[in-house]
């Protein structure tokens, strides 16, 4: 996953995709730095060009999307590890990959995106 994702470069051949590709790992803490959720979207946001008040509308939405808009006052590392999951993807999603990746660990928690 790591080579499709440019993590990782192949010893022989080569890997050709057009455009980005997004990885959610199994571990998410590798993702998460010392910021509330609030500011974790929006410095993601900001990174894509996006501020001010569009930034603003599309971190709510996408924080609401992963069931995390009651918590978007919270630190990542005070979160469940579903929750942890749910944040990852979120942060994924802001990036607006047109692939995205997601390690095994994920597809023990899609179930919750499933029922909506």
């Amino acid at each position: 996953l790591r080579l499709l994702a440019g993590g990782l470069h192949p010893l022989r051949g080569e890997i050709a995709l057009s455009g980005r590709v997004g990885l959610l790992p199994q571990d998410p803490q590798l993702l998460f730095a010392e910021k509330t959720l609030w500011e974790d979207m929006l410095e993601v946001l900001s990174q894509r060009g996006i501020s001010g008040e569009e930034a603003e509308n599309r971190a709510k939405g996408i924080l609401s999307l992963c069931g995390l808009q009651e918590l978007w006052e919270r630190h990542a590392y005070d979160l469940s590890g579903g929750e942890q999951q749910r944040t990852a993807l979120a942060r994924a999603i802001a990036n607006n990959p047109p692939i995205l990746i997601c390690g095994q660990g994920f597809a023990l928690r899609a179930g919750y995106f499933a029922s909506g």
